[in-house]
């Protein structure tokens, strides 16, 4: 079993070495303190070969821009639904969630993801509970740890709906580490490095069975030694691998970076030769005689004319470096990394917007153009992590609500996503506001017959960040209503009494008739 662990290891590094250069490049060039994809070198070494930093500033403008608009660590941006909609207890739930975030290290490693899915193509995220406690409210749960992999450490095989068949994990372990993490004895020296193997995969297509029967089996391998360390299982898939754009039958996305690198690298040349140009411009070499040269004649008497040699001054070398040329390249390359990183649109424009329409269009555009990078972040990168963290928080029964609602649907409410569905919004309300226009024109109720106007509500609601405590529930809203009409229908009764002259009498009630008794002006006063 674990011979054929390792030949699957190696199968998976064997496929993954053609896509390395491509993204050690990749990596120099935008993100070089991440790390190394083929070597373990030190960071000191990564900055080297850097001479232009455009492609690394563009980067991080993208990378800020979407954490603080996809998961900002300052706001609450989950919204949990179940079958009848949003509920205050899932809100609860929700707000749970968001809490238990925030005492982690999930964003500063959700950070580093992100900015590996986009710029290289791929991330992972490992997941880990935190070992089970019992707590006072009688629930099991203690926390969660994230870690941002570096990818160079990671190999997988992913199947068919996007999710690995097989994941294993390269480590490099001190023997110490070892020894205490796994029960083992030591074998060598303390601070010795060890190579270890995590292998991650499906229990129906696992070549060992997990021990608890889990959905995972987890498989720790000790590759000098061949022989397994541990085997235990998960119930929710401990590494999110995420991909961004991915060629059909390949194993590793392409990301923003892949998109730019030709414009980086010939930027990054372009200012490394400028650089040695401008050397040569300060301080040039110079050009001095290297030895006299002497002409020598004879005259018509056999005597030797020497002539004086002529002497050249000393002058500096003139490297000639067109520099302006060098610009302009580097400027168009500069142009184009901007463009792959969508900076035009992030950073500040030039002059500020003139009025509140040119701001909307502006922030329309903004929203229509990253709407595909958004959207495969969520269902590729956010989306799996919190079904992890749901299932952990589940198990550890802190989240109620989400157990007894079954099937739960999980959506993103942070201010890029809000925008977005207010655009659906506003596409509802631009026509119902036109229809009342022509309503008010024309005074014909029949005009508003076919809109029901409970569902236009019920849109907005939903596509705004709300909480489901500031609605009433339907049965609420059923007995207000009715109570409404029977106000309004006794309201009516009493008014058509005051006009027939019923009790109360009015001004619109008959007058009496002469005479009639109890009243003034009878015929007995009369006679």
């Amino acid at each position: 079993m674990i011979n054929e662990l390792l030949d699957i290891f190696e199968s998976l590094k064997s496929a993954r070495s053609p896509h390395e250069p491509a993204l050690e490049q990749v990596r120099n060039l935008f993100m070089p303190f991440r790390g190394d994809m083929t070597t373990r070198g030190y960071g000191g070494r990564r900055v080297g070969t850097v001479f232009d930093s455009t492609g690394a500033i563009a980067a991080d403008a993208l990378v800020n821009f979407m954490v603080g608009s996809l998961f900002p660590p300052t706001g609450d941006w989950v919204k949990l639904q179940g079958p009848d909609g949003s509920t205050p207890e899932l809100d609860t739930d929700a707000a749970m969630v968001m809490l238990s975030l925030e005492d982690t290290n999930f964003y500063s490693e959700a950070a580093k993801c992100l900015k590996d899915l986009l710029i290289l193509g791929n991330s992972v995220m490992y997941i880990e509970e935190d070992a089970r406690r019992l707590q006072a409210d009688g629930s099991t749960f203690e926390g969660l740890t994230f870690e941002a992999v570096n990818l160079a450490d990671c190999y997988w095989k992913m199947g068919r709906y996007g999710t690995p068949l097989v994941f294993v994990r390269e480590y490099y372990m001190a023997e110490a580490e070892v020894s205490k993490y796994f029960g083992v004895k030591m074998d060598g020296e303390p601070f010795e490095e060890k190579q270890v193997l995590h292998f991650v995969l499906p229990s129906d297509t696992s070549p060992i069975n997990s021990p608890g029967g889990q959905k995972f089996v987890s498989i720790w391998i000790d590759a000098e030694k061949n022989t397994p360390l541990r085997v235990s299982g998960y119930d929710y898939q401990p590494y999110v691998v995420s991909r961004l754009d991915v060629v059909p039958g390949e194993q590793y996305g392409r990301g923003r970076g892949h998109l730019a690198r030709p414009d980086a690298a010939g930027a990054n040349e372009i200012k490394r030769q400028v650089l040695l140009a401008v050397g040569r411009e300060i301080n040039p070499p110079l050009m001095v005689e290297d030895e006299s040269i002497t002409n020598t004649d004879i005259s018509a008497s056999g005597i030797l004319v020497v002539r004086p040699a002529t002497q050249l001054q000393p002058s500096y070398l003139n490297s000639g470096t067109n520099f302006s040329v060098a610009n302009e390249i580097a400027r168009m390359d500069h142009e184009q990394i901007k463009a792959a990183f969508m900076a035009d649109i992030l950073l500040d424009p030039a002059t500020q917007p003139r009025s509140a329409e040119e701001s909307r269009q502006r922030s329309e555009r903004l929203i229509q153009r990253l709407a595909g990078p958004a959207r495969m972040i969520e269902t590729g990168f956010l989306g799996p992590i919190m079904e992890s963290v749901l299932q952990v928080m589940v198990e550890g029964g802190v989240l109620e609500a989400v157990e007894d609602a079954g099937i739960l649907n999980v959506s993103f409410v942070s201010p890029f996503y809000i925008q977005q569905r207010e655009l659906v919004s506003q596409k509802s309300w631009r026509f119902v506001a036109r229809r009342l226009e022509i309503f008010a024109a024309v005074q014909d109720p029949a005009l508003l017959d076919d809109i029901d106007f409970d569902m236009v509500a019920k849109i907005d609601a939903e596509n705004s960040d709300v909480p489901a405590g500031i609605f009433r529930s339907q049965e609420d809203v059923t007995r207000l209503r009715e109570a409404r009409a029977q106000q309004a229908a006794q309201q009516q009764m009493m008014e058509m009494q005051q006009q027939q002259g019923g009790p109360g009498g009015g001004p619109g009630a008959p007058a009496a008739a002469p005479g009639a008794p109890g009243m003034e002006g009878g015929p007995s006063e009369a006679i």
